[in-house]
């Protein structure tokens, strides 16, 4: 103990000789350092922020549902010090250009063209947006849904005693009988265009498209279409309508507006 004794104070008498000034600010202190030993003083690492990309539709607080046209929100423009800075520094690309597709879709037979969408085969896939099918009085609501890859449909049996839905398109999938009030879910991983029907019920008729991108556009009762905030570039821009042949058309689009017209047979 003694000799412990004696090693502090020939410490403290060599640091005294030396000159040295033992003061509180040498040592850390709480505010410093925080519970895992990292400084509460010190600046939090930079995130880093880009476009917004959001839909513009009916959302539930879940996966997005379609009514109208998804598209690309850009984030707001940076101020002049902060664009400044990326361009002195990390080069980052200035705001994104948005521009504007419309058009209309003419269809033999017209009435069909009240149904008619159109979709970019190979714009982005910003949200994944799912589909409902609803079977009510021997009737599939609605007639035509849409959904992007990677969505979920979902058919609910709303009839008072068990019903069906299937589709021979594609890949071809079945539902089986439902149970009254029954629920069936499907996702798709594949895009493509669906015709559905009901087993028990031969008129009973839906068509389901199932777009490769979340830029899609639903015509009007007229035909008229126009999807906006698409991001300057080139695309093929693909129009359907049922019970006639699609039609795909190359477009190029940059800050104002291009104007594309279908004429869709059988």
């Amino acid at each position: 103990m003694a000799m412990r004794r004696y090693g502090v104070a020939l410490t403290l008498t060599v640091i005294l000789l030396g000159g040295g000034r033992l003061t509180a600010s040498a040592l850390p202190s709480a505010r410093q350092v925080s519970e895992n030993g990292v400084s509460s003083n010190s600046v939090a690492a930079p995130t880093a922020s880009g476009p917004k990309l959001a839909g513009r539709g009916n959302r539930t607080n879940g996966p997005a549902t379609l009514d109208g046209a998804f598209a690309l929100q850009s984030a707001p423009a940076p101020t002049s010090s902060a664009a400044g800075a990326s361009s002195a520094g990390s080069g980052e690309a200035g705001p994104i250009v948005l521009g504007t597709i419309r058009g209309k879709v003419k269809t033999q037979p017209a009435q069909s063209a009240q149904y008619a969408l159109v979709y970019l085969r190979n714009g982005p896939l910003d949200s994944v947006i799912d589909a409902k099918l609803d079977d009510h009085k021997m009737t599939f609501y609605p007639y035509v849904s849409v959904m992007t890859v990677g969505g979920t449909l979902t058919y609910v049996n709303s009839e008072p005693f068990p019903d069906t839905a299937f589709s021979l398109s594609n890949e071809k999938w079945d539902f089986g009988l439902v149970e009254s009030r029954g629920v069936r879910k499907r996702k798709f991983d594949s895009a493509g265009a669906y015709t559905i029907l009901c087993r028990l019920h031969p008129n009973q008729l839906a068509f389901l498209i199932v777009s490769p991108s979340s830029f899609i556009a639903r015509a009007d009762k007229t035909g008229e279409f126009v999807m906006p905030n698409v991001p300057a570039g080139s695309y093929e821009l693909v129009a359907w309508a049922p019970r006639v042949k699609s039609e795909q058309k190359n477009v190029t689009i940059s800050s104002g507006e291009a104007t594309v017209d279908f004429d869709l047979k059988r």
